[in-house]
């Protein structure tokens, strides 16, 4: 099902970003298909990148530039390796060099979605209304149904196997007191002023509560 459906919704994204070389879509569809299908991504996976999508067609109202957001989500995760510390900058890299190559994007806006990319780090305040949409977007799974938040926690986890039971509570429960540690959870209005921000609250503490 996600294979159709983001077919679909790449050549959606093509519509709304308009590359100058559109005929170079489908190898680099074909590229980030392989890329989110690899071995050990029980969540950062083609589901995410569908429940993303979902998310932004759904919640977030369109206005200019939301053509480099959808470009952001679609690399936003596409080098995911647990072990690393450098995935959105390797991220962000594969997308600027198949944004020149094989797409025909100027360098500008090839460096405009770069740093979207690396926005999704989490590690800053994003200052533009594109990154805040990202980030959301990104964050929407933590105010899923209970039951959608517990099956993202464990395929976490699974990604994670390798790290020993007491370290990963640890240092997972550090990251959930992060979120709620923030005046908000979330950045845009559309997060904030309706069921979301409670929700993700929800889920972290009671999740938290468990670690």
């Amino acid at each position: 099902m996600a294979y159709k459906y983001l077919t679909d919704r790449w050549e959606q994204t093509l519509d709304t970003a308009r590359p100058p070389k559109r005929g170079g879509g489908s190898n680099v569809l074909y590229e980030i298909f392989r890329a989110y299908s690899g071995y050990g991504r029980f969540y950062h996976n083609l589901e995410h990148l569908q429940y993303c999508f979902e998310t932004l067609d759904g919640e977030m109202a369109k206005f200019p530039g939301v053509g480099s957001i959808e470009l952001a989500l679609w690399y936003h995760d596409i080098i995911y390796d647990p072990k690393a510390k450098d995935n959105e900058e390797q991220s962000a890299d594969l997308a600027i060099g198949h944004f020149r190559s094989r797409l025909g994007f100027p360098h500008e806006f090839a460096l405009q979605v770069a740093n979207l990319i690396l926005a999704t780090k989490h590690v800053n305040e994003p200052k533009t209304r594109e990154a805040k949409v990202l980030l959301d977007v990104d964050l929407a799974i933590l105010s899923a149904s209970p039951e959608q938040f517990e099956a993202y926690e464990l395929g976490i986890r699974r990604e994670y196997e390798w790290v020993p039971e007491e370290r990963f509570r640890e240092g997972r429960a550090k990251i959930l007191q992060g979120f709620l540690d923030r005046t908000w959870v979330y950045y845009t209005p559309e997060f904030r002023e309706g069921p979301r921000e409670s929700l993700a609250r929800e889920n972290l503490s009671r999740s938290l509560s468990r670690l």
